[in-house]
C-alpha cells in the first residue's frame, strides 16, 4: 500500500464524499486529517481520522496546523451551500492552495454541473473553482452522480421511498451519469499515486435516462412508482417562490436549474473499471444486506440500465 503512513488531509471530512474518502485511506495504513465545520460535534468521524480532526469553515476560518509537515495529499470536497456560496467557495479554495503549497498533491472534487453554461449557484461556483484550479496546476475530478448511502442520490432515495409519484422534469430526456462511491474512492487514490494532473470526468457514458434513473431506486427499494412528467420551466417559478418564503420542498430551484442544463461528458482514462449504475445498485444493496435486492439488480438485463 503505497499510501501506508503517508499524510492525507481532506476537506469535508464530514460529508458524504469527504468521510467515505478518510475510511478508505485510514483502512490504506494512511494519516488522515479531517477538515470539518465543528470538530466537537463530529466525533464519529475520529475513529477514521488518525491525524487529528481540524477546523475549516469556509473561506477563511481554517485551522493551518492541519497543513504542517510533510502533506502527501489535499483533497478538497468542503463546499459552502449557503448564501455567498461563491465568493466563499473561491476565496476559501485560494486560501486551502496556499496553505497546501508544500502538500504533493492537491485534488479537488468539483462536479458534472459545474462547466460554462452552468446556470445553477452549485455549477457556477464549481466552476469559477475550476478556472481557478487549472491555473494552479492541480488535479479536478468531475464525478457523475455518487452512488452511495449519502449525498444527492440519498435525498432522491428518500423521495422514492415517501412519494408515490415521481417528477418527470424537462422530459427525462437529460442523461444522468453516475459512479460508486468506492469506484471514486480508488479513482482519486490512483490519480494521486499518479502524480496526474488536470481534469478527468469520473462518470459512466452516456448513463442513464432520468426515467430509468428513478426506475434503478425503485428496484433497489423494491417499490412501484409512477414516474410522471412535469413541466420544468412552469415548477420553477413556483419553486422559486416557495423557498423566499423559507417553506420546505423535495427539489430545490437549484436542482431544477442543474437539471435544465445537465451535460454529458465522456469519461475519462482513470485506471479504475468503474460500475455501471446497475451494478452499483447492487453493490449499495450488498453493503446495506439487501441481497434480495441485489439479486434483482444483478439479474437485471435492461440496456437503459447498463
Amino acid at each position: 500500500m503505497k499510501l501506508h503512513s503517508k499524510t492525507i488531509v481532506i476537506t469535508g471530512a464530514n460529508g458524504f464524499v469527504g468521510s467515505h474518502l478518510c475510511r478508505y485511506f485510514t483502512e490504506q495504513g494512511a494519516n488522515v486529517r479531517a477538515l470539518v465545520k465543528q470538530p466537537e460535534r463530529c466525533r464519529a468521524l475520529s475513529a477514521h481520522a488518525s491525524g487529528g480532526m481540524y477546523r475549516c469553515q469556509l473561506p477563511s476560518d481554517i485551522d493551518e496546523k492541519a497543513f504542517s509537515g510533510t502533506v502527501s495529499l489535499v483533497v478538497h470536497c468542503a463546499c459552502e451551500m449557503k448564501a455567498g456560496i461563491r465568493t466563499a467557495n473561491l476565496e476559501g479554495t485560494r486560501r486551502l492552495l496556499h496553505l497546501s503549497q508544500r502538500a504533493d498533491h492537491f485534488i479537488f472534487i468539483s462536479s458534472l454541473a459545474a462547466h460554462s453554461e452552468a446556470h445553477s449557484l452549485y455549477g457556477q461556483s464549481k466552476w469559477e473553482i475550476e478556472l481557478e484550479m487549472q491555473k494552479a496546476n492541480t488535479t479536478i475530478i468531475k464525478p457523475g452522480t455518487v452512488i452511495g448511502n449519502g449525498g444527492v442520490f440519498e435525498k432522491t432515495r428518500q423521495l422514492v421511498r415517501k412519494s408515490a409519484i415521481l417528477p418527470l422534469f424537462y422530459g427525462g430526456s437529460r442523461a444522468i451519469q453516475t459512479i460508486w462511491i468506492g469506484d471514486l474512492c480508488r479513482v482519486i487514490e490512483n490519480l494521486c499515486l499518479g502524480n496526474s494532473k488536470g481534469t478527468y470526468v469520473a462518470a459512466d457514458f452516456p448513463g442513464v435516462s432520468v426515467r430509468d434513473y428513478y426506475r434503478g431506486i425503485s428496484l433497489l427499494e423494491n417499490r412501484h412508482r409512477w414516474i410522471v412528467p412535469f413541466p420544468g420551466d412552469f415548477v420553477l417559478p413556483f419553486v422559486q417562490l416557495f423557498e423566499r418564503w423559507h417553506l420546505p420542498l423535495p427539489l430545490s430551484s437549484d436542482n431544477l436549474l442543474g437539471l435544465k442544463h445537465l451535460r454529458s461528458f465522456a469519461a475519462s482514462k482513470v485506471g479504475v473499471n468503474c460500475l455501471s449504475y446497475a451494478q452499483s445498485l447492487a453493490a449499495l444493496a450488498t453493503e446495506e444486506g439487501n441481497f434480495s435486492a441485489a439479486r434483482r439488480l444483478e439479474c437485471l438485463r435492461s440496456n437503459s440500465l447498463k
